[in-house]
């Protein structure tokens, strides 16, 4: 792979208008003195280009009709795999996995390097809902690997993990409608409850032997929006109440002992 002197303006091709996920990322890299950012049909030789930037996954033909930059061609996988992000998704939700994303960069002898990888949580109800999450973190990527390459004077690339996703379109439609099922089945027959763990410092898994509580609200009503409050030496939970008899909330104060 060939290197540029840490100093030189990386100049950057962009494929199309960026997509609403990227808009802020390319205002970053536009703003950044060390890059020169090109729009697709900008008047430029292809031979000054270092990196042709693609904001989606892998297509032989954008490729091939905007080149190879000298530091490669960079483009997004989703689910380890060159798909649309919304088939991705999709299919890693079918086999419970977290939803990977990944930035390459094809180079001129045609092999690929892996410059960024990131996973997520999905929602197997409604696993779009994480895929705007995902994206964002997505959108930033460039900027981190360009920030690396700057303060090393090479790309820094990945041992991508490999991904276990469904190949089946028709699975992973059956897999959503289940999901979608199960949900209704759950709202019209039980009640959601959130419970609320109250501690101190910064640990994720509560422990009573570190003045850690579970507050659990009785199994008529459901709890919201809780905030400490501390006041002449007293901890106090305020809280919102909403019983299910009657869906009229209220505030109330719950005092830590």
């Amino acid at each position: 792979m060939s290197e540029l002197k840490t100093n030189d303006r990386l100049k950057i091709r962009l494929t199309a208008t960026p997509p609403y996920w990227a808009e802020n990322s390319v205002s970053a890299l536009r703003q950044n003195p060390y890059l020169e950012v090109f729009e697709a049909n900008d008047p430029v030789d292809n031979t000054l280009i270092d990196i042709v930037l693609h904001f989606g996954h892998y297509a032989k033909a954008i490729q091939q009709h905007y080149g190879t930059g000298r530091l490669g061609f960079w483009f997004f996988r989703f689910g380890g795999q060159d798909l649309d992000v919304a088939t991705a998704a999709r299919r890693a939700a079918v086999v419970d996995v977290a939803f990977e994303v990944s930035l390459w960069a094809k180079l001129s002898d045609e092999s690929c390097i892996c410059l960024y990888q990131s996973f997520g949580q999905l929602d197997d109800f409604a696993p779009w809902r994480n895929v705007a999450r995902a994206l964002a973190k997505a959108a930033n990527f460039p900027e981190r690997v360009l920030a690396h390459y700057q303060s090393k004077g090479e790309l820094v690339t990945y041992t991508a993990e490999p991904i276990a996703i469904s190949t089946s379109p028709v699975v992973s439609y059956l897999v959503t409608a289940r999901a979608v099922l199960r949900k209704v089945f759950h709202k019209l027959f039980y009640h959601e409850q959130w419970f609320i763990v109250v501690g101190k410092g910064q640990d994720l898994i509560p422990d009573p032997n570190k003045n850690q509580w579970f507050l659990n609200p009785p199994p008529d009503c459901f709890w919201a929006d809780p905030f400490p409050i501390e006041r002449d030496g007293r901890v106090w939970i305020l809280l919102e109440v909403l019983p299910f008899s009657t869906e009229c909330g209220y505030l109330v104060a719950v005092e830590l002992f």
